[in-house]
């Protein structure tokens, strides 16, 4: 790195926002402010930055492709969130795999089934009928 005369220093040909955080998202600095690389990718192509929050369609947390962001409040994001366990919505109980799910802040219980698959493919029915286009499947379509 060239240090200029005014003592600043010349990143200019440098890929900018290539660190990527403890939580997996791309990073860097504008004028000395931290900013989220998805968050930057959003605001330079839509002239403004986002009212909520931006969430990765693929749940690639550094893929900050314009085709790959949405922009998404803090519940729609939660929805397509990686699963936990075996299967999302989906945990053993009392000898029977239960599927849940939240709708509106509130866990809405979908059934209990014998086999995990079974209660994946419910949770996966409830997902589409009630979070749409940022459910995320357990069994997706392809």
């Amino acid at each position: 790195m060239a240090r200029q005369q005014d003592g600043t220093t010349d990143n200019s040909n440098k890929e900018a926002f290539v660190y990527i955080g403890s939580n997996g998202y791309a990073r860097g600095a504008i004028f000395n402010k931290r900013l989220n690389a998805h968050r930057v990718a959003w605001a330079l192509h839509h002239g403004r930055w986002p009212d909520e929050h931006i969430d990765h369609i693929n749940g690639i947390k550094h893929d900050n492709r314009i085709v790959n962001l949405r922009e998404a409040t803090r519940s729609e994001n939660k929805r397509n969130s990686k699963a936990t366990g075996l299967f999302k919505g989906v945990r053993f109980e009392y000898k029977k795999w239960r599927a849940r799910i939240f709708v509106g802040g509130k866990r809405v219980h979908l059934g209990c089934f014998d086999a995990a698959e079974d209660a994946a493919r419910a949770y996966d029915a409830a997902a589409v009928k009630h979070y749409g286009e940022f459910a995320k499947l357990n069994f997706p379509s392809r």
